[in-house]
């Protein structure tokens, strides 16, 4: 006689959906919407259903222009498309400034290491070029400094970690280019 295995025998293990239980319980329903330990988690995980479920339909405040709006999805933060792409404008003028802002820094230390090397090409001594040298040395070391204090500083103001990390590669490409310089010199 040919025998015939019926799936809904299998009992496997599974976790209950209740996120206050978690409990690892044996079951036979392939389902895992309907995977809960028992009576309790069943109705805590309908409560938690109607909870989201009426959270959406609570009114909300725009981040953008601050009216109360009837939301329409339950990650929606703008009371329309006006104020959402206006923040999206907004970050982008914001993040072309802090970019502006590194780049105008990045071209100062530049300048600084050009003006720190013509005393060292105009030196007509080896006396006049070591003093030269541990002089560039030293203002190229005071010019990183305050470039990472003014990095730590957008830090703690809260810029974006993008222009942040931006700015940290800037100065260490500047730092590079100066002691490149300094090397080159010796």
């Amino acid at each position: 006689m040919k025998q015939t295995s019926n799936h809904s025998d299998i009992e496997f293990l599974a976790k209950c959906r209740n996120r206050n239980c978690n409990e690892r319980f044996m079951t036979t329903n392939l389902d895992p919407k309907s995977q809960v330990c028992g009576d309790s988690c069943k109705a805590a995980v309908e409560d938690a259903k109607m909870q989201r479920a009426e959270s959406l339909w609570q009114p909300r405040i725009c981040v953008q222009c601050h009216a109360e709006y009837q939301p329409m999805t339950n990650t929606a933060k703008y009371c329309g498309k006006v104020c959402r792409d206006a923040a999206i404008r907004g970050r982008y003028h914001n993040r072309q400034g802090e970019l502006a802002d590194s780049s105008k820094q990045v071209q100062d230390a530049r300048l600084a290491a050009e003006r720190l090397m013509t005393p060292m090409a105009e030196a007509t001594t080896v006396e006049a070029l070591e003093a030269a040298h541990s002089a560039a040395e030293a203002a190229a070391t005071g010019h990183l400094r305050s470039f990472m204090q003014s990095c730590q500083q957008r830090l703690l103001r809260g810029d974006s970690e993008r222009a942040a990390a931006g700015f940290i590669a800037a100065v260490a490409e500047t730092q590079a280019a100066i002691l490149a310089q300094l090397g080159a010199t010796r």
